[in-house]
């Protein structure tokens, strides 16, 4: 299981269409659902002029 962005269905259909998948919500909490997100990708380059900024 993997959860990923609605973009990847598409993706896997024109990419992957050997590969066997099923979709579902996932589980609503005591306070119904909320907003996931994640740090992949982030990062600060090397040259840039305001690193300290970056991650505040």
């Amino acid at each position: 299981m993997f959860q990923r962005e609605s973009w990847v269905i598409g993706y896997l259909r024109d990419n992957a269409p050997e590969i066997n998948y099923g979709t579902f919500l996932m589980p609503k909490g005591p306070r119904g659902w909320g907003t996931i997100g994640n740090m992949l990708g982030i990062c600060v380059p090397k040259s840039s002029a305001h690193k300290k900024e970056a991650w505040a």
